[in-house]
């Protein structure tokens, strides 16, 4: 069953809803992903969201053009890199972005999300 909740039945692809209908989705062996109106997708290591911004570590293949964090508004569909961690941190305590040593794996977030009584009643 292919929904916003998750791809559930085929065991293929594994789904973390991160509001706003925006998803964090992993498939097989690459890295977990996230994917923009635009088309446009990063590869992620570690992330963490709360109600309107996902925050990651990119495990992207042009880093040097795009950077090696990322903070996504969830409400706005708008990505912002950042080339080093220590630009990221910078920023962070500017704009109350959560700090790297928060960002987690996406099975760890995936086991929280869907480790509760929700996955009784999926498909």
């Amino acid at each position: 069953m292919f929904t916003y909740w998750g791809n559930h039945g085929l065991g293929d692809t594994a789904i973390v809803p991160v509001g706003h209908f925006q998803i964090v989705t992993k498939r097989d062996s690459e890295f977990p992903f996230i994917v923009n109106k635009n088309g446009d997708r990063v590869d992620i290591k570690l992330f963490t969201f709360d109600n309107d911004n996902l925050y990651a570590e990119t495990q992207n293949r042009d880093n040097e053009t795009t950077g090696n964090y990322v903070v996504w508004n969830l409400k706005n569909d708008e990505m912002q890199f950042y080339k080093t961690k220590e630009n990221y941190i910078t920023e962070s305590k500017r704009s109350t972005y959560l700090q790297p040593d928060k960002f987690l794996d996406f099975w760890v977030i995936y086991e929280k999300h869907w480790g509760t009584w929700k996955r009784y009643l999926l498909p």
